[in-house]
């Protein structure tokens, strides 16, 4: 801010002085001037009275009985006449006289008004000048703590731009960081999900593989005993019934020496034979219940006479009838000859135990 420049007084001349205060002289000279004047003049106006009383009581002092002259004497018209001049001049040197008291009584009371507006400006002007010194410095402090002011906020509005920056890119990370830990989330979910339905399955594997050698090892063992009890009934009923030779000529490629009916609940002794034209290692005998939708298989042991026997439980033979084929099976376990198939099976009919006691 430009400071303020004081106002110049136009009424100080160079030398100090007002112009207000140069009237004042100058009229104080006309009056004094104008005095002088006046008491010549009175002076002048005394002695003229003076010499014109003298001559008056001279001329008075003068015997009486002189008549008297019908017309005054002309020293005496003058005087009159200079009489009367002085004191309308008089007259009007008072009045001058006053008119001038006045004017400079007025002139006085506007000077010394004028002073005292002068004194007054002049202070309220320095009080002004203080003031205004005092407002300057108060500004310069002002605009020095405004700067101060502005550079803090800069240095604060950096300070902010920098944490806005840095918390924006951390921001940005904790997004990668969480957008990563989500998808390793969901990968991990989906391995475990893996790992749980290969577990899972590998459980399932277990307990199918652990169930399958469990009946396997329930089977082997109830075929070791089947085959156990089978080979000593075997030997018992080898000595009990001899098996009978091969018949001379055997009808069809394979035959079997079955008998149209068999006795309930009596082991059923099941032979057969094969043509010599068919090349068996195997023969397989297939039998069921009527209303079994599955055939039982039993694989026959051969005998030294040529045979192969095979023999049905009493527990199985039961109901009113028992279908049952035979497969004559190679060396690659393929069919190569049959007595009856799964389709059209051999019928034996099953005699209850009443009807055959009777």
């Amino acid at each position: 801010m430009r400071p303020l420049q004081p106002i110049p007084d136009k009424n100080l001349d160079p030398a100090g002085t007002t112009t207000m205060m140069a009237n004042d002289h100058r009229r104080f000279a006309v009056v004094g001037k104008l005095g002088h004047f006046i008491a010549a003049a009175l002076m002048a106006l005394f002695a003229i009275s003076g010499s014109a009383e003298a001559r008056t009581a001279g001329e008075s002092q003068r015997p009486a009985a002189a008549p008297a002259a019908p017309n005054r004497c002309p020293g005496e018209r003058e005087l009159n006449d200079v009489k009367r001049q002085a004191r309308d001049e008089l007259d009007r040197l008072e009045k001058a006289l006053g008119m001038s008291k006045d004017a400079l009584t007025k002139e006085r009371a506007d000077s010394e008004k004028f002073r005292k507006e002068k004194l007054d400006l002049e202070r309220v002007v320095t009080e002004l000048k203080q003031r205004i010194g005092q407002l300057e410095k108060d500004s310069a402090y002002k605009d020095k703590l405004a700067a101060a002011a502005s550079q803090r906020e800069r240095k604060a509005r950096d300070a902010n731009e920098a944490l806005e920056k840095e918390k924006s890119e951390k921001d940005s990370l904790i997004l990668d960081t969480a957008q990563r830990v989500q998808d390793l989330e969901k990968e991990s979910a989906a391995k475990d999900k893996q790992l749980a339905a290969s577990a899972e399955r590998e459980k399932k594997e277990r307990e199918r593989r652990e169930k399958l050698e469990h009946d396997l090892d329930v089977a082997a063992a109830r075929d070791r005993e089947r085959r156990t009890w089978e080979a000593s009934a075997r030997a018992e009923r080898d000595k009990l019934e001899a098996v009978p030779p091969l018949p001379a000529r055997i009808p069809e490629p394979v035959h079997c020496a079955m008998p149209e009916e068999v006795q309930a609940g009596v082991d059923l002794f099941v032979r057969c034979v094969t043509q010599p034209t068919v090349k068996a290692k195997t023969l397989v005998f297939y039998y069921r219940p009527p209303q079994s939708p599955v055939y039982n298989a039993v694989v026959m042991d051969p005998t030294k006479r040529g045979w192969s026997r095979a023999v049905i439980t009493a527990n199985k033979v039961s109901g009113k009838s028992l279908q049952y084929y035979v497969e004559a099976r190679d060396g690659h376990d393929a069919v190569a000859a049959s007595n009856g198939t799964a389709g059209s099976p051999n019928i034996a009919s099953i005699a209850s135990s009443s009807s055959a006691g009777r």
